[in-house]
Formats: structure tokens, C-alpha cells, sequence
């Protein structure tokens, strides 16, 4: 790995700062994203609400909330959910368990920049312009895929959900 580094010309060297700016600004802005998304946080719902004024808040239907309130299918939506038996205790865990199911947008921007490395290195890196073709045994070193691999599978796949 050392001695492919060194092989690499300026340009390469400058594609690689460069490329490491654009991925931070990518990230950056998954960060900014997903923090404007999480601002607005919902409002409480009551067990006095009924699952008509509930449901769009939450981004479900009707019988989605009902299904996760087990309650059945066709349960009138206009009713509130205290005549129903639903207490505030089992409306607080569904509306939580729904909102646990809300993707993060974070992981989409972190596997752009990974991407945005991927290719900048297939194209760009992975042939230093100074090496020899008896020196194509360093051409394309493994080490940098392990790396994008690990980090799409470790981040975004684990940490980000």
C-alpha cells in the first residue's frame, strides 16, 4: 500500500484531497438533511383522538394504526380510540413503534460518498500514472475495497439501519 501511494502522481494526490472534500461535503449534507427532518418532531396524540386524526401525522393509514393497535380492520376511524379500549399507555408504544420504522435519510448520503470514492479510485487512483508496467502487481490494490465494503455494510447497513 505504501509503496503504491508513492507511486502516485500530484494529480492523483490532489484527486484524492479532492475527493475526500466532496465525500465530506456529501456527508455533510446527509447531516443537515436528516436534522431538518428530525425538527420537526410530531405532536403528542391522546387516546381522545381518533384514528383518522392520528394516522396522517404519522405518515400510515387508517389500517395501519389499527393494526398496530390491534384493533380490527374495520374499526370506525372517526371513533376515538379511549371508546375503543385503547389506552394513552397502548397508543404511546404504537406511535413509538411507528415512528422506530421511519428511515434515516443519513445512510443514502454515506453510501453516495462511498460511491463518489469507489469511483473516483476505479477511475482515477487505482493506476498510479508513474508505475511501470512491470509494477502492475500494485496496480488496483485490495486494501481500498475492504475498506468501502466494510464502511457500506458497518454504517450504513448496521449504524444507520
Amino acid at each position: 500500500m505504501k509503496k503504491w501511494i508513492s507511486l502516485l502522481s500530484t494529480n492523483q494526490r490532489m484527486a484524492i484531497v479532492i475527493t475526500i472534500l466532496i465525500m465530506v461535503v456529501i456527508i455533510a449534507c446527509g447531516f443537515y438533511a436528516n436534522r431538518s427532518k428530525e425538527q420537526s418532531s410530531p405532536k403528542t396524540f391522546t387516546n381522545h383522538m381518533s384514528i383518522k386524526q392520528i394516522a396522517p401525522e404519522l405518515g400510515v393509514t387508517g389500517k395501519g394504526l389499527a393494526r398496530e393497535l390491534k384493533l380490527p380492520l374495520d374499526t370506525p376511524k372517526k371513533m376515538p380510540l379511549s371508546k375503543s379500549g385503547i389506552s394513552q399507555q397502548q397508543l404511546d408504544h404504537a406511535v413509538e413503534h411507528i415512528l422506530s420504522h421511519r428511515s434515516t435519510t443519513m445512510k443514502y448520503f454515506v453510501f453516495a460518498a462511498i460511491c463518489v470514492f469507489g469511483l473516483v479510485y476505479m477511475i482515477r487512483l487505482g493506476r498510479p500514472d508513474n508505475a511501470d508496467i512491470a509494477e502492475r502487481n500494485l496496480w488496483y490494490p485490495r486494501l481500498p475495497y475492504i475498506i468501502c465494503l466494510l464502511a457500506a455494510v458497518l454504517i450504513c447497513g448496521f449504524l444507520l439501519g
